[in-house]
């Protein structure tokens, strides 16, 4: 027995309606990137090596429903050789006699951003990333050895669990400009650094 064609449509309503809004609901994109980035040291890494860190890094970018996304990134960034500071406190990082100390750091971490409400240009962004931090000093010449030069110490390894925060601005699809402020404590020392990074998705 045949139902009649109001019926049919009463019931078959709900599977049409619910069809279409799954194949409207937008499916989770995954963009790559890259990015070049210059980092300011600040506070007591500031107090290690004064000089600008240059670096680079790569990001896998998953985009969510109302303009946040979620980003993995792994960044690099290699601080250039300052004189060596002779503070107590930075003992752990450098001798009293250290003339040199070059600096770098290597982090993987997990981000999120969202773009303030009614556009997509401006985004703000925050997170966590572990960090390697690597020390290395150039120490004096023996004074009573005519032939021997100035030598770089033993290397000096940590890995941290650092925090970052910041904002960004997105010229098109494919590229941006990002700040953050970051933050990794270190026995009691805050290493704290300022990036700037130019960003390349696609």
């Amino acid at each position: 027995m045949s139902r009649p064609l109001p019926t049919r449509i009463v019931l078959l309503a709900p599977l049409l309606a619910s069809s279409l809004l799954h194949a409207e609901d937008p499916e989770p994109v995954t963009r790559f990137g890259l990015q070049v980035t210059v980092s300011a040291p600040r506070q007591d890494l500031r107090d290690i090596t004064s000089r600008n860190g240059l670096g680079g890094g790569i990001s896998f970018e998953q985009e969510m429903e109302g303009g946040w996304s979620l980003r993995t990134r792994f960044d690099y960034v290699a601080f250039r050789e300052d004189q060596g500071m002779t503070r107590s406190r930075l003992a752990a990082f450098a001798p009293p006699n250290a003339l040199r100390i070059a600096a770098d750091q290597a982090s993987l971490g997990m981000e999120v951003r969202g773009y303030l409400p009614g556009q997509r240009k401006v985004f703000v962004l925050g997170g966590l990333m572990g960090t390697r931090l690597e020390f290395r000093t150039l120490l004096p010449a023996d004074p009573g050895d005519e032939a021997s030069l100035p030598t770089w110490g033993k290397e000096k390894t940590s890995f941290k669990l650092g925090m970052a925060a910041g904002a960004g601005y997105r010229f098109s699809d494919g590229y941006a400009l990002s700040l953050r402020y970051g933050v990794i404590p270190y026995d009691g020392l805050s290493l704290t650094t300022v990036e700037a990074a130019l960003e390349v998705r696609f």
